[in-house]
């Protein structure tokens, strides 16, 4: 199978077949052939849905086509506006649609569990990551590896693959690191600052957005480092480690955020 992004947002999903009739011989070996068999293509929509198109390839179909080509046969190509029409399944096609559909789901966790989306450090001896799948990671100088799954309520933690532990000042810094990456998140998510650059984004508790000064304008620079310091004022200066006891301190105006999963959120079927 070949699991292509691009750019613009579109993903193709290419299954193959061993085409053994086309098999040759080189030095008395017997290569199979590889061929494209189903393609399947998520795009974008002006309105911020998807649509997601099915097809067969046939059987003289180039595999080194760029482009894939789109069959007029219904029965071998199909186009899906919905979340309730794809899981309507009528006929084989449709299963494998189906079916495709949740392998790029799976495909596209399984990379947002490579990508990281902010990093930063919340304490001089430790550096957090948030994942693009919303897992939470830090990692400590002494090796050992914090990790928040983004459906998992419990924190794991190992040192080269054997089960350690946090302190509890530990604990209430990953937890309040956590609550920080969350809020970053949303606010690069919902504020207009076209200047920010690509993820992973950086900042730290004295840093400010790196913005691309080139491409905004002065008083778009003076506004989003009015929202900046605002905001890192209010949360990023805010001591981390205040305990009472074994208990953290809770920050009364930082709401613990609900995240979307990211095949919910990216790649939900929108008409």
């Amino acid at each position: 199978l070949q699991f292509t992004f691009q750019k613009n947002g579109t993903v193709i999903y290419e299954t193959t077949i061993r085409h053994r009739s086309q098999s040759f011989n080189r030095n008395g070996v017997i290569n199979d052939e590889m061929l494209v068999k189903w393609v399947a293509i998520v795009k974008k929509t002006t309105n911020g849905a998807q649509d997601f198109s099915v097809f067969c390839q046939p059987d003289n179909y180039d595999a080194n086509k760029k482009i894939p080509s789109l069959p007029d046969d219904s029965t071998k190509h199909r186009i899906y506006c919905s979340l309730k029409q794809l899981q309507n399944t009528v006929d084989k096609v449709d299963e494998i649609a189906l079916e495709l559909y949740r392998r790029i789901l799976d495909e596209v966790s399984a990379v947002g569990a490579r990508v990281v989306k902010i990093i930063f450090k919340p304490s001089s001896n430790s550096t957090a990551r948030l994942m693009e799948n919303g897992d939470f990671r830090v990692k400590f100088q002494d090796g050992r590896l914090a990790v928040l799954k983004k459906c998992d309520d419990s924190i794991h933690v190992t040192n080269n693959k054997i089960p350690a532990s946090l302190s509890n000042e530990e604990r209430c810094m990953f937890e309040y690191a956590h609550k920080d990456a969350l809020l970053m998140e949303t606010f690069l998510e919902n504020a207009p600052l076209k200047s920010v650059k690509s993820f992973p984004f950086h900042f730290s508790n004295n840093s400010q957005f790196i913005v691309n000064e080139t491409i905004e304008t002065k008083k778009e620079k003076n506004l989003s480092e009015q929202q900046t310091n605002h905001m890192i004022s209010e949360r990023l200066n805010t001591p981390v480690q205040q305990l009472t006891g074994k208990k953290c301190q809770s920050l009364n105006y930082v709401p613990r955020q609900s995240r979307a999963p990211l095949r919910t959120r990216n790649f939900s079927l929108k008409i």
